[in-house]
């Protein structure tokens, strides 16, 4: 993961190609989403949050997030309590301030599926992707 800080690139994290943490790592990156001064990665190991500003970080792991359910490839931050975390076949977690909710009810209803990408905006939030390997584009939209 790579810095510009106007006038040059800094490495901010770097992992070999490898789906494990290694000793003071997270393993490699799945999704990234920004909110303020923090960077929220979600990673092999957990989310992984990254202070910019201050270059302090912290990790969140997998146990409470509950995102070794699954890869998850996409963050979307309202608030600071409000965070969507989007995994590759349809199932997401919903952070709330106090607890991580996973829900895999699409993931669940088919057996090939995936999604490519997700958006939230007002109350809306939506997933697309597809089903049975490409045949079927799938749109799954929701209300917060």
């Amino acid at each position: 993961m790579l810095e510009y800080d106007g006038s040059q690139w800094n490495t901010i994290y770097y992992t070999k190609d490898n789906n494990y943490p290694e000793e003071n790592g997270y393993g490699h990156i799945e999704g990234i989403g920004v909110f303020k001064d923090t960077l929220y990665v979600s990673t092999v190991a957990g989310l992984w949050k990254y202070n910019f500003i201050n270059d302090s970080s912290s990790l969140i792991s997998n146990n409470y997030t509950q995102m070794s359910r699954g890869a998850f490839v996409d963050i979307i931050i309202v608030e600071i309590n409000d965070i969507f975390i989007l995994g590759a076949a349809f199932a997401y977690i919903h952070y709330n301030g106090i607890s991580y909710h996973h829900n895999s009810e699409i993931k669940d209803q088919y057996t090939s599926r995936g999604s490519f990408a997700c958006d939230y905006k007002g109350n809306l939030a939506v997933m697309v992707g597809f089903i049975n390997s490409f045949d079927s584009a799938l749109i799954a939209r929701g209300y917060h």
